[in-house]
Order: C-alpha cells, then structure tokens, then sequence
C-alpha cells in the first residue's frame, strides 16, 4: 500500500519514511498483544491511527535508550529538538 501511495502522491514529503512506519508498527504490536499471533489488519488501522494523530505522537522506546546515560541523553535530546 505504501508503494501504491508514493505513486499517487505528487510530493514524496507528504508520506512519513518506511522506517517510521516500521516503528510505528512495532510500537503498537507493543502496546497491543505483543504476542507472534498478532492481528495484522488491527495492527494496520492502528498505525493508520496514528498516523493521522501525527501531531500528538510521542513515542520513544527506554529499553535500549536509556536518558540516564549522559552521552545518549545528549544525542536524544538534541534529536528532539530538531522537530
């Protein structure tokens, strides 16, 4: 579908990259079942949702990117601040 889009899209700017769509993806398999048997039409409507609510997504993930490491504090902060 994403390809399909692009197509159809006069600018490439209107589409978020594949790579935020992939953690978009992630993300609600997280927070959804979080098991292999995951519903993947629900899983689509719900990064479709987010994608829609694009102005109040906030997601950042702790497990491998942890602030309390000054050095990756540093870099995700000044990430943030560039949006």
């Amino acid at each position: 579908w994403y390809t399909q889009c692009r197509r159809k899209v006069k600018t490439k700017s209107s589409l978020p990259p594949k790579y935020a769509l992939e953690l978009l993806t992630v993300y609600a398999w997280e927070k959804g079942s979080n098991s292999p048997d995951f519903d993947t039409a629900e899983g689509f409507r719900t990064v479709l949702e987010l994608i829609i609510n694009y102005q109040q997504l906030c997601i950042f993930w702790t497990v491998n990117y942890s602030l309390e490491d000054e050095t990756m504090r540093k870099f995700l902060l000044s990430q943030i601040q560039k949006t």
